[in-house]
């Protein structure tokens, strides 16, 4: 009887699933091609030595931007 009621979990959850997905339609695919600009990924550090330049800090800025760092 645990395994049956385990199986009955188990296929809810998928159809639940499937459920939000065909409602959404193409958009859950679309959005994790292409996520919103408020859905992507961030990031900050901290300077805890003063090796820091104004270049250093453009190019890594700039390096985030291009793998799709959002400020």
């Amino acid at each position: 009887m645990h395994m049956i009621t385990r199986t009955s979990k188990t296929i809810t959850t998928i159809f639940a699933a499937l459920s939000c997905a065909a409602a959404f339609g193409g958009e859950i695919e679309s959005d994790f091609k292409n996520p919103p600009a408020d859905n992507k990924a961030e990031t900050w550090w901290h300077f805890t030595t003063n090796c820091v330049t104004k270049e250093g800090i453009t190019r890594d800025l700039e390096a985030m931007k291009q793998i799709g760092y959002s400020a």
